[in-house]
C-alpha cells in the first residue's frame, strides 16, 4: 500500500498528497487520511496531476486549519471506484 511522502489538508474536504515513486495511482481509489494517532477519514482519489500527486475528496469533514499535514495511504484492498 503506498504511502504519502506529504500530505495536507487543502480545505475541510480535500486533501493533496505526493507520492513519490510513481506508484499506479487511479481515480476512484480508496484512501485513509489520519489525522492524528486516533483520528482518521476515508477518502477517494479524485484528481492526479504530475506523477505522484493526488487529490483526496474526504468522505466527511476534517475540522482542522487548512494546510495541517496528514498522513494517507493508499487502500489496496479495494479497487478504484465508479464515479457515481
Amino acid at each position: 500500500h503506498p504511502f504519502a511522502n506529504e500530505a495536507k489538508l487543502i480545505s475541510s474536504a480535500q486533501v493533496e498528497a505526493i507520492f513519490s515513486e510513481n506508484p499506479t495511482l487511479q481515480k476512484g481509489q480508496r484512501a485513509v487520511v489520519s489525522i492524528s494517532a486516533t483520528e482518521a477519514k476515508g477518502g477517494t482519489i479524485i484528481e492526479l496531476s504530475a506523477p505522484g500527486r493526488a487529490l483526496i475528496q474526504l468522505d466527511s469533514e476534517i475540522f482542522a486549519p487548512a494546510g495541517s499535514r496528514v498522513h494517507v495511504n493508499i487502500d489496496g484492498t479495494l479497487g478504484p471506484q465508479r464515479s457515481k
